[in-house]
């Protein structure tokens, strides 16, 4: 989503890559907002606590903390 934003572009395939259906809709809104504002993000994120899970059917999931109280 941060990038849609930055490129001022709502339809931007790098999250469609990761989003669908609702989530997609619900997504292409909330960059779609920034772009009408012609608003865009700055500062950094800190992440930490990286995890993967592996379940036995052969799927996995990734999660991590974000920390966004340092932005500039």
């Amino acid at each position: 989503m941060d990038l849609a934003i930055v490129k001022q572009d709502a339809l931007d395939g790098a999250y469609l890559h990761y989003y669908e259906g609702e989530a997609a809709s619900g997504t292409q809104e909330f960059i779609q907002n920034y772009v009408d504002q012609e608003a865009t993000i700055t500062g950094s994120y800190r992440f930490y606590a990286p995890q993967v899970t592996v379940r036995k059917d052969g799927t996995a999931s990734f999660t991590y903390c974000e920390d966004q109280g340092r932005r500039t």
